[in-house]
C-alpha cells in the first residue's frame, strides 16, 4: 500500500485491524510513526493468518516514586554525574598526553632523518676522499693484491 499523505489509509481488507491503534492525535511526528508501523505489524501478522497481536499499545504513565526511591534515584543520578565527570576529565588527560607524545616523536623523527642526512653526506664525502687520495688508493691496491695472491 503507498502512502500519499501523512495519514494512514485503511482499506476494507484491514477491517479486521484495530483502527483505535492506527491513529494517532498527537501532533509530534514520533507517535505517527509508531502508530504506522504497529498497522503495518498487525497487517502482516493478520495477512500470514496470525492472531492479532496482543500488545498494550497506550504510553505508560512514570510510575509514582516513593520518597526513599526519589531519594535513591538522585544519588544514583548524581553519582552517575560524577562518574561522567571524572570519565571526561580522564579521556581529556589521556588525549593530551597522547598529543604531547606525538609531538615528541613527531619533533625525534625529525631530528633522526637530519642525522641520517648528516651521516649520509659524511658518508659520501669520506668515500669521495679515498677514491681521490693516492697513497690510500696505493696501499688498497697492494692490499688487494696481496688476498688475490694468496688465495
Amino acid at each position: 500500500m503507498k502512502m500519499d499523505s501523512p495519514s494512514l489509509h485503511l482499506t476494507s481488507d484491514d477491517d479486521s485491524v484495530n483502527q483505535a491503534n492506527c491513529t494517532s492525535t498527537r501532533k509530534p511526528v514520533l507517535p505517527f510513526i509508531k502508530a504506522e508501523l504497529r498497522c503495518k505489524i498487525q497487517r502482516k501478522r493478520l495477512s500470514q493468518g496470525l492472531q492479532q497481536l496482543q500488545a498494550d499499545f497506550t504510553e505508560k504513565r512514570p510510575t509514582i516514586l516513593t520518597k526513599v526511591e526519589r531519594e535513591k534515584q538522585i544519588v544514583r543520578k548524581e553519582r552517575n554525574r560524577i562518574a561522567a565527570r571524572k570519565c571526561r576529565q580522564r579521556k581529556r588527560q589521556v588525549t593530551s598526553l597522547l598529543q604531547e607524545e606525538i609531538r615528541e616523536l613527531v619533533e625525534e623523527n625529525k631530528q633522526l632523518k637530519e642525522r641520517i642526512r648528516c651521516l649520509e653526506l659524511n658518508r659520501e664525502q669520506f668515500v669521495w676522499n679515498m677514491i681521490n687520495n693516492q697513497v690510500v688508493m696505493k696501499m688498497f691496491g697492494e692490499v688487494y693484491r696481496s688476498m688475490m695472491k694468496a688465495a
